[in-house]
């Protein structure tokens, strides 16, 4: 019942550590009477012995108890919250408690705790069919030990005390991969998100450095510069003369201007085909959808590419080239 209703409003990750653990619980709960019976059948002569079951049952609940407590109270302050300390400060009083209760346990008078079914061959402390052997001609088996008290060997309480602390060894360690790998889909979950506010903000910046260049060439007054470009870089904005470009190269969200009177281009967030709409028509021409040129700089045109005065040569696009052989033979005509 805890278990199920710990498995509300949880991610699919803890349902499914939930059930790990339920289904383990129901198989340890269901094999012990599977066992009784299968003693019984076989050392007894058949039938069931419902006191023996429960008290297995019993001496399971301790570790039924220390699971589920060391599962709600103390592996999240060591695995979520990464407290050492704090962790040990409930889990140590959980095993004590656990500890407590296996002795007390062990300590019960005999009469009130059912007797364990002897080995087959071997005569019972009781007779189930009223021979003082418990059966016919067989001798008396021993009598039970003074006070009516029986107490099991210490080695018996250790290793329960041992199966303890595996149990909760092994309840941090499920849990510890169970949120290994919640942590690694939430971190790529993250890292998706991130980039994807990257690229919108890399696509707000290139808008906005387009606004602002408009905004700047419409300040400028009329017949000033009316075919300056302009654009914003870093914090100011650069004024440039279309008459002192080679040619332009794009670079995704940025274009590399080369200039006549340059070596370095001037690299700016602009976009090509924004740029090629407010150049000089008949001046420029897009050769590439990364390149666009200055006819009056080019030198020699080939099949695949177009070499310019200062001997650099620039690839044709495929779509491209038809708009510049229409160029080439309006120049012919």
């Amino acid at each position: 019942m805890l278990i199920f209703v710990s498995m509300r409003n949880v991610d699919p990750d803890s349902k499914k550590e939930h059930i790990l653990y339920l289904a383990g619980w129901v198989v340890a709960f269901a094999a012990v009477p599977a066992v009784i019976a299968l003693r019984g059948d076989m050392g007894q002569g058949g039938g069931f012995d419902v006191r023996r079951m429960l008290s297995v049952w019993s001496g399971m609940l301790p570790f039924l108890l220390l699971f589920v407590a060391h599962d709600r109270l103390a592996a999240p302050l060591l695995l979520k919250k990464r407290k050492v300390l704090p962790y040990l400060g409930v889990a140590l009083p959980l095993y004590a408690l656990f500890a407590a209760a296996i002795f007390l346990t062990d300590a019960r008078p005999q009469e009130m705790r059912p007797e364990p079914l002897p080995p087959p061959g071997e005569a019972a402390w009781f007779a189930p069919f009223g021979e003082p052997g418990g059966e016919p001609g067989e001798e008396p088996g021993p009598p039970p030990p003074p006070g009516g008290h029986g107490k099991r060997p210490l080695d018996f309480e250790i290793l329960q005390l041992v199966i303890g602390a595996l149990m909760t060894g092994a309840n941090l360690g499920i849990k510890s991969a169970f949120r290994s790998r919640k942590d690694g889909r939430d971190l790529q979950q993250l890292r998706e998100e991130r980039e994807s506010r990257r690229q919108e903000l890399h696509r707000a910046q290139a808008s906005l450095a387009q606004l602002q260049t408009e905004m700047a060439a419409r300040a400028v007054p009329e017949g000033a510069a009316d075919k300056a470009l302009y654009f914003k870089k870093d914090r100011g904005t650069v004024r440039l003369d279309p008459s002192q470009i080679r040619y332009v190269e794009s670079m995704s969200e940025y274009i590399r201007i080369w200039l006549d009177d340059s070596d370095e281009p001037l690299t700016v967030l602009y976009r090509l085909r924004n740029l090629a709409s407010e150049l000089p028509e008949g001046e420029f021409l897009q050769i590439h959808r990364s390149h666009l040129v200055k006819l009056s700089r080019v030198r020699e045109v080939s099949r695949s590419s177009v070499t310019l005065e200062d001997g650099k040569s620039l690839p044709i696009g495929e779509s491209y080239r038809l708009a510049l052989r229409e160029y080439l033979n309006s120049k012919k005509s």
